[in-house]
């Protein structure tokens, strides 16, 4: 026994130096992050790690805690001891008492030492770690990575800037020539990806990311700028790099600027920053029907599965669902947002999930409705891409079926709710359009779906009566023969039909089916229902598409031909021809045209102004040429304009108008007025450049008869 508890002492000294050099990694740690953040260099950072660790080592010998140091601590810590754990360490001339001790310390020893813990704190190390991890994390948001990097361009420069003086004949000496170039891109940190850099200047990078240039000139220089679309930032001195940071969001044009130590001006070619824009999730759903219904009795539970992927990562992803309970304007509606069992991680670029929906645990009942859809959005910074699926329906239908009466007294039929429903659709989506600068785009976006998804509910049940869906085949127990429409037409009306028209009787006769309506009447009403399914359906497209206000116009021409429908049934009216006002025989044939006026159309017909600078630097060219004038400062200034109109035109077709705009914007900064054939190159670039050129007039070409050749001969010839 004495001998296991001299080893359990034994496994606390080791214990305690195990944690000492914990404590001394966690110090080492926090500068070795850092450095890492900074410089994007492993070498450097693991020579910091490793140097911390061994300068503290060196410095703590924890090799040196001894075994007798180890028994004071274990004394003052376990009084059972009774200041006698140093017992354990002797082995010879132990008297007999102090052998009785030494068997009583080690069994008070073994069952005790797990209570005690060595002495060291891990509240420094643990807060100087996240201290520097707080650091690491603040110096890449606000782009200070790789400041201190001295990792050499691997790679040879490539499309090397090019500068040249803007007044050759104020250069009076060697120019400086640029010794390096690079930038540095940093996605955004919702990306994941690591920053990477490059010696070409054309920029192509994800929006949001923020870009540092870096420029060494061979000998010194009095000041670097750099332009964008005319606006100019300085760059900022640090050693021998001039360097400047951007967050780049658009897509633009940019060069370099310098001044040597003698006053001479230089100005580089321009570079592109092309944006990669970032795109939104992508839904795929497998296993669902657009429209499926249950009976009462059946199991009521939809099982489908879903794949998201994204770019650069999935942030979260729910089922938006609505239940819809009652009918015509009684409806109500119950909107829930339901999650998936087994969602992916936060920035996994696809996630695998799949989902059961049991419209019991919906406490939905007969009749009820669900429209629901699956709606992801990703890690994107400050506002995340949203993508959502098409919408699914699904029912539980009803026993209860929809019977219709005539009212004899009243000749009106009673009307379904469904018929009725289409007017209050048109009050929400006005009232939605009123409301719309009181509300945000996301939920603006939200309610205008559910009106679709409300419109597209209706249209279904009016596809119902004109055959389009199984379901309405079976709730009114149409056969193939039989009219959809027969329940809104009124056979006392078709009875009292010759009541109506005086002649024709006989015609009428034939023309009326067994029920006593006109086959004509009845396709007119075919034609009419048919047309509101169409309005209805383009309503259903604008409400999806977040457009209410264009929807309603075909709500409204919807509601009017459901109201004709109705009133159509119950009422027909005799055909007649065209009835011309009568005419007034005391101004007949008298010649009186005071009461005629002249009608006047005034219209403007002139094209608004386009590329107004452009055409005023054609213009300007053209005199300078002719009055071998300077370019004054106004001059500078309108090309510096026409190289803005220009620019849009470089961004959209670079290869075409580049070029040009660097001989535009070379001309508006030179002090010295450019050669003729510069100049002329320039203007006719820009005439083409052009949308709508003026273009001079030229002689027509016209066919000439031989006869007219002949006598135009004879005319010379007497002349």
């Amino acid at each position: 026994m004495i001998v296991k508890a001299k080893q359990a002492l034994v496994r606390f000294q080791h214990r305690w130096q195990f944690l000492l050099v914990l404590k001394y990694v966690l110090y080492a740690l926090g500068p070795a992050i850092f450095t890492f953040v900074l410089s994007s260099n492993f070498y450097i950072s693991l020579s910091i790690f490793v140097f911390g660790i061994g300068a503290q080592l060196a410095y703590h010998k924890p090799w040196n805690l001894s075994l007798n140091s180890v028994s004071a601590y274990v004394d003052e810590k376990l009084s059972a001891v009774a200041f006698s754990s140093g017992l354990l360490l002797k082995t010879i001339d132990l008297s007999g008492l102090a052998q009785v001790q030494q068997q009583r310390v080690a069994e008070v020893l073994l069952t005790k030492i797990g209570t005690i813990r060595p002495k060291i704190g891990f509240l420094k190390p643990v807060f100087t770690l996240f201290t520097f991890i707080l650091l690491s994390v603040v110096a890449y948001q606000f782009g200070f990575s790789q400041v201190f990097s001295t990792e050499p361009c691997l790679a040879p420069i490539v499309n090397k800037i090019s500068f040249k003086p803007i007044d050759s004949s104020s250069v009076e000496s060697i120019p400086p020539i640029l010794e390096s170039q690079k930038i540095i891109i940093s996605y955004p940190a919702y990306t994941n990806t690591a920053p990477f850099s490059s010696s070409s200047m054309e920029i192509k990078a994800l929006e949001g990311s923020q870009v540092r240039w870096n420029l060494e000139f061979d000998q010194k220089v009095d000041r670097v700028s750099i332009e964008f679309s005319g606006t100019r930032f300085p760059m900022k001195l640090q050693s021998s790099t001039y360097s400047f940071f951007k967050k780049v969001d658009n897509a633009e044009f940019y060069n370099f600027r310098f001044k040597d130590t003698l006053g001479a001006a230089y100005i580089s070619d321009l570079h592109s920053v092309e944006i990669i824009r970032d795109q939104p999730p992508v839904i795929s759903l497998n296993g669902l029907q657009p429209f499926v219904s249950f009976t009462f009795d059946q199991k009521k539970q939809l099982d489908f599965s879903a794949v998201l992927t994204d770019d650069f990562g999935i942030g979260s992803a729910y089922i938006n669902a609505t239940v819809s309970r009652g009918t015509g304007e009684s409806v109500k509606f119950r909107e829930e947002q339901i999650g998936f069992a087994n969602p992916g991680k936060p920035g996994e670029k696809m996630w695998n999930i799949e989902k059961k929906i049991n419209l019991d645990s919906l406490k939905m009942e007969p009749g009820d409705e669900l429209y629901f859809y699956v709606e992801t959005s990703d890690l994107k910074t400050p506002k995340p891409n949203i993508s959502r699926s098409e919408t699914f329906f699904a029912v539980i239908k009803d026993t209860v079926s929809y019977e219709f009466a005539v009212e004899g007294t009243l000749g009106v039929d009673r009307m379904p709710d469904c018929f009725r429903s289409q007017r209050q659709l048109i009050i929400d989506t006005e009232k939605l359009i009123k409301s719309r600068s009181n509300l945000s785009e996301a939920e603006f976006n939200k309610k205008s779906n559910e009106l679709g998804a409300e419109q597209s509910a209706l249209r279904l049940k009016y596809g119902k009566f004109m055959g389009d869906e199984n379901t309405g085949a079976e709730d009114h127990d149409h056969d193939g023969t039989e009219n959809p429409l027969a329940d809104y037409m009124h056979d006392h009306d078709g009875s009292n039909e010759h009541n109506l028209v005086e002649n024709d009787g006989e015609q009428a006769k034939k023309d009326t089916t067994s029920t006593g309506k006109p086959d004509q009447f009845t396709q007119s009403l075919h034609s009419k229902m048919r047309e509101a399914l169409n309005e209805m359906w383009s309503s259903e497209r604008h409400l999806r598409i977040n457009e209410p206000s264009q929807s309603l116009p075909y709500q409204n021409r919807a509601l009017n031909l459901l109201q004709e429908i109705k009133n159509s049934a119950r009422i027909y009216v005799h055909r007649t021809g065209f009835d011309p006002p009568p005419i007034k025989e005391n101004a007949r044939l008298t010649g009186d045209i005071k009461e005629v006026d002249n009608y006047r159309k005034t219209e403007n017909l002139e094209n608004p102004e386009t590329e107004e600078n452009i055409r005023k630097s054609v213009v300007l060219i053209e005199q300078i040429l002719t009055q071998n004038s300077p370019i004054s400062d106004d001059n500078k200034s309108v090309f510096n304009k026409a190289g803005s109109e220009l620019a849009q035109k470089a961004i959209e077709n670079p290869g075409k108008y580049l070029s040009l705009l660097q001989q535009l914007k070379w001309v508006g900064e030179r002090e010295e007025k450019p050669d003729e054939e510069k100049l002329r190159t320039l203007q006719s670039g820009l005439l083409q450049a052009l949308n709508n050129p003026n273009v001079a007039p030229k002689g027509g070409k016209g066919s000439i008869s031989r006869l007219n050749l002949l006598v135009l001969k004879e005319l010379q010839q007497n002349d």
